[in-house]
């Protein structure tokens, strides 16, 4: 038997497609395919055939719609490790003998965040306007792949990282603004009734965007007209305030992005603030992080002090030191 060409993705983080596909020769009568696995993969989607799942191990594919090919999109599930190789093993069936088993691996890769230095307390200095955070507290990146970084602090802590006046100020105005515009589109859509009270029952912040209008997806698909009013309106309110938003949210976070130390860690809330004194006050934190495929991985504590020369508030960014292996 003639294997014309086979394909596994190198590698993949959890959760993500990973395409095998497999050519051979027509002429060969293939009847049937094995994929032997290990558990932590499963096939997301079958292209060009059949197939029955035996077991978590073994899936059988056969009806091949064309003879000659094969194509299979896989996924894993999370992994522990920070990389892990996982072998698989395709046998070629004619009148229920194999006659050829190949094997190909793929790597399931992920990110890691670890602190390697808590100081006891941060000490933060200001001279001249400028602050100084004099031993940050270090975390170290590891592994493959964007990770993006929320950071809050807990019940214990003295110290609360708390959004900015002037962003506050300014994101109450936008959510005004927007609310008004939804007020005058609102009796034209009364199918819609759920999304607009939706939308009144909350601040539009990013974090609510991203959780709740996820649900409403399909109208946004389904219905043009709709997501047409809705995008002139969203577009009005964020052009009416533009220049303050620009100030206090655009501005500032793009500024850190681009003084941000390694591109692959992304936090969520950098620009956000945390107001000191000259008391030691305990600062309790908890670091929760997840990749592009919304895989969320351990969060991890930590627990120190802050202290400053004079009465301030500091950005959120620059309490960290980041490093990459």
């Amino acid at each position: 038997m003639e294997i014309l060409s086979k394909y596994l993705a190198p590698w993949a983080i959890p959760n993500e497609n990973i395409p095998l596909h497999v050519v051979w020769n027509p002429d060969d009568n293939i009847q049937e395919i094995n994929l032997i696995k290990p558990d932590n993969l499963s096939v997301k989607e079958v292209f060009n055939a059949s197939y029955i799942e035996d077991n978590e191990e073994k899936v059988r594919f056969y009806n091949f719609s064309s003879d000659g090919y094969l194509s299979i999109e896989l996924t894993s599930k999370l992994i522990e490790n920070l990389e892990e190789t996982h072998n698989i093993y395709l046998e070629f069936l004619r009148d229920e003998v194999i006659i050829k088993k190949i094997n190909l691996s793929t790597k399931i890769l992920r990110p890691e965040l670890e602190p390697i230095f808590i100081p006891e307390i941060l000490k933060i200095t200001e001279v001249n306007g400028e602050l100084t955070v004099n031993s940050p507290i270090k975390i170290q990146y590891q592994g493959v792949g964007m990770t993006y970084v929320h950071i809050k602090t807990t019940d214990n802590s003295d110290l609360q990282i708390e959004v900015p006046e002037d962003m506050q100020k300014s994101i109450k105005k936008f959510n005004e603004d927007l609310e008004l515009c939804l007020t005058e589109i609102k009796p034209k859509y009364p199918q819609y009734k759920s999304f607009f009270d939706t939308m009144n029952k909350s601040e539009l912040t990013l974090e609510f965007l991203e959780s709740e209008l996820d649900v409403f997806s399909d109208i946004f698909i389904n219905d043009m007209e709709f997501t047409k009013d809705i995008s002139e309106k969203l577009s009005w309110a964020i052009s009416r305030n533009y220049a303050t938003l620009d100030d206090y949210v655009i501005s500032p976070f793009l500024q850190y992005i681009r003084s941000a130390p390694i591109k692959t860690v992304r936090l969520i809330n950098p620009i956000w603030e945390i107001n000191f004194s000259t008391d030691v006050k305990c600062f309790e934190i908890i670091i929760e992080y997840f990749d592009p495929k919304e895989n969320h991985y351990k969060p991890i504590k930590i627990s120190t002090e802050m202290v400053g020369n004079k009465i301030n508030k500091i950005e959120l960014y620059k309490l960290f030191d980041w490093v990459s292996t």
